[in-house]
């Protein structure tokens, strides 16, 4: 079975400025390859040591830009699988305020958002944190 038949979330090809922000107060500039409502993976910026472990929990901010305007996306999430080309990140929460512009991102980005809205249904992927 390929691996794309296994996956729950549509990953959508979406490249965007983010930053990890680990436990001990480090910042790490990133930038996303691929996006789903499950999770994501980065590529970081420097080959900076990040510490991270599997399982470790951290906040993940995208940073969109409207209206020339930077609209901060707050995720808490869980590395999932570490490689040398980048960090694999699953979902575990989402702000509220920051759900709404993360789910316009992702329907904005489909080529068949209507599918991707369905799929959300079925799998939420995200679980709202109140902010």
């Amino acid at each position: 079975m390929d691996v794309s038949e296994k996956r729950k979330h549509t990953r959508l090809p979406i490249q965007i400025d983010a930053d990890i922000l680990l436990p001990n107060g480090m910042k790490i500039a990133a930038k996303t390859e691929n996006i789903s409502f499950g999770g994501l993976f980065l590529r970081l910026e420097s080959s900076t040591e990040t510490g991270l472990q599997p399982g470790m929990a951290c906040d993940i901010h995208l940073l969109l830009l409207w209206n020339e305007q930077q609209v901060p996306i707050q995720l808490r999430c869980r590395t999932v699988h570490l490689h040398r080309q980048g960090i694999g990140f699953e979902f575990i929460g989402i702000e509220s305020e920051s759900y709404g512009h993360f789910k316009n991102l992702m329907v904005m980005n489909s080529t068949a958002p209507d599918n991707l809205l369905e799929e959300l249904e079925r799998y939420p992927g995200i679980i709202f944190e109140k902010g």
